[in-house]
């Protein structure tokens, strides 16, 4: 109730809506607008919107227009301008109510239309049509086709028609007593038909939203929307709208039992209805007269009983209602067929594309046999590769492991010719010579024996190789596990070779520098050897818990420098280590090798210390 009055605020206030009346009437315009426009398109579209506007006030002229429209496009052959042509035709019959001709003209339109994808005027006419069928009072068929028209109209997205047709729905609802429906529809319709400025198509939503307040009850805001229907129409030299809302304003006065005023304006409806050949206008207003005139003056509403009579007949007789149902069931066959055709096209369409796509499939399936085929053939040719890389491998690391096997044995026999060397010798120098001589071959010897040993053929395991070096020095300087004690921090337990090899020379000349020179008055001798991680660089340390050394005479370079000491510097500079040497409860050493000197070095798990 809330939103009527505030709607009923909205029609009384004065707006720039009306503005209009004080242009040029929009047929004036158009007709000056024919003057200059030659025999072309332009002039087929303009002929047919003059069929269109006069239709709502003089439907001779609009049909005079129209059919030059129709015959210009035929004649150019433009098939949308005739296709409007028709349309607007068959607009102007259902207003003089030629209802059969009306239907069968705008079938023909659709089915141009159809033929050419035109949704935009497929959508309009399918609205007339739904127009024709609601005078028939065949409100499912008519709300069939206007649902239609909005599925077209929101395709093209053609706002206006959108606007026009849902005021159709409104008022088919209104003329089923659906009154929720109406007004929804009919209010939306209202607002569009504001916002776009739609003047001609006022007048009729004003109407029909008083005939929905008419229902409800509300009499005096229903007179207002007739009222305000009434003038819009008038400004608008809209006759047809005019005479229907006098003939609504006449039942308002009706129903209100003023027979004076009903008498009055169903008479000047009648009188209108009749200027603009309006045949259901001219029906309502003589069977609204019949009935008001039986209770005052019977000869009149005789001769009113009988005009309306002449007139539902010449609208609804038998003869029409036939016409209009041979005119249906033929648009029903056509588009039965246009159908089955569809199918049929359809169904071809399905057999083409499943032969296509097996054809497609059987191709995809011989390039792909084709492709499995050099696969396979692939396949073996890497198989036997593999099996021959495998067999060249395994003879690579047999010899490998030969090769590891002789050059360690090489390096016994030379160890062993020292040894037996020494035994001739009798200057204590010369045999400590021999002796440390043999020792550094033998720690070579032991990285062989250990890369022939296992199947790491280019990586020594550091911890069993430095575990074995130290405990044979150990042993070969006279101490026992009884009485020393070794301890191991080891981290990176794999090197490569090439690292192995220098480091393990290193590691030799500083164990054996310990054993020598370190534990002379130590009752527990202890020796810690490690190889872990710091920050970036890899460090060999060798620590002792003896007597120390003197760190002064050990930086000095004179020519006098002991063989150890030149070993040592000379492969730290192989590895592009560096060497500290610190006094911390004996000596340590330690050697920096950067780690990206290592191949493949990784920082490994924490350290663990093995004490042996």
């Amino acid at each position: 109730m809330l939103l009527r009055t505030l709607f009923f605020i909205l029609l009384i206030t004065p707006g720039p809506l009306y503005k209009a009346v004080a242009q040029v009437k929009l047929t004036d315009s158009l007709r000056h607008e024919l003057t200059g426009v030659m025999q072309d398109t332009s002039r087929v579209l303009l002929l047919s919107e003059l069929c269109l506007q006069y239709r709502l006030s003089n439907p001779d002229s609009a049909m005079g227009f129209g059919q030059q429209a129709l015959q210009l496009a035929r004649q150019i052959d433009y098939t949308k301008g005739e296709v409007d042509a028709l349309g607007n035709i068959g607009f102007v019959m259902r207003e003089i109510g030629n209802l059969p001709n009306a239907l069968k003209l705008e079938f023909k339109a659709y089915q141009l239309a159809q033929a050419n994808g035109d949704f935009y005027e497929m959508g309009r006419i399918r609205n007339i049509i739904g127009n024709i069928y609601l005078d028939l009072k065949d409100f499912d068929t008519a709300l069939t086709y206007y649902q239609q028209a909005r599925q077209n109209h929101t395709l093209v997205r053609n706002q206006i028609g959108l606007a026009i047709t849902e005021s159709n729905i409104g008022s088919t609802y209104e003329q089923m007593n659906q009154l929720d429906s109406a007004w929804t529809y009919e209010y939306r319709a209202y607002q569009n038909v504001l916002r776009l400025n739609l003047i001609n198509n006022l007048p009729y939503v004003l109407r029909i939203l008083g005939n929905i307040q008419t229902k409800w009850g509300d009499l005096g805001l229903a007179m207002t929307y007739y009222q305000k229907s009434k003038q819009v129409a008038v400004k608008e030299n809209n006759l047809r709208n005019v005479a229907f809302a006098n003939m609504a304003i006449a039942r308002l006065y009706s129903r209100k039992n003023q027979l004076d005023s009903c008498l009055y304006h169903a008479k000047i409806s009648l009188e209108e209805s009749q200027q603009g050949s309006y045949k259901r206008g001219v029906l309502m207003a003589s069977t609204l007269l019949a009935e008001t005139y039986q209770y005052v003056n019977d000869r009149e509403a005789l001769r009113y009983y009988k005009l309306a009579a002449e007139t539902k007949d010449y609208l609804y007789g038998e003869a029409n209602f036939q016409a209009i149902r041979s005119i249906a069931f033929d648009e029903q066959e056509r588009q039965r067929d246009l159908e089955s055709a569809q199918l049929k096209y359809q169904h071809q369409v399905r057999q083409y594309t499943l032969l296509i796509s097996l054809a497609i499939l059987l191709v995809i399936a011989l390039i792909l046999w084709r492709n499995n085929l050099q696969k396979q053939k692939a396949n073996a040719l890497l198989f036997q590769q593999k099996v021959k890389i495998s067999q060249q491998s395994d003879q690579l690391a047999l010899l490998m492991q030969e090769l590891h096997h002789r050059v360690k044995n090489n390096f016994a026999i030379v160890a062993s010719l020292l040894n037996l060397q020494s035994h001739g010798l009798k200057d204590e120098k010369a045999i400590q010579a021999m002796r440390a001589g043999q020792q550094r071959i033998e720690a070579m010897s032991l990285i062989h024996q250990r890369l022939y040993m296992t199947d790491q053929l280019t990586s020594v395991n550091m911890e069993e190789y430095l575990t074995d070096l130290a405990t044979g020095l150990m042993q070969a300087y006279g101490y026992h596990s009884a009485n020393f004690e070794l301890v191991f921090t080891i981290e990176h337990k794999q090197l490569d070779v090439d690292a192995a090899m220098p480091l393990g020379l290193i590691g030799n000349e500083l164990i054996t520098n310990s054993l020598k020179h370190a534990y002379g008055n130590v009752p527990q001798p202890w020796l810690g050897i490690g190889l872990f991680w710091d920050k970036s660089d890899l460090v060999l340390e060798v620590h002792d818990n003896g007597s120390g050394l003197d760190l002064i005479n050990w930086g000095k370079n004179g020519s006098r420098i002991s063989f150890g000491k030149q070993l040592i510097g000379s492969l730290s500079n192989q590895l592009g280590a560096r060497v500290e040497v610190r006094q911390q409860g004996g000596a340590r050493f330690r050697i920096y090798v950067p780690g990206t000197s290592l191949k493949n070095a990784q920082i490994p798990f924490p350290a663990q210390s093995i004490l042996v």
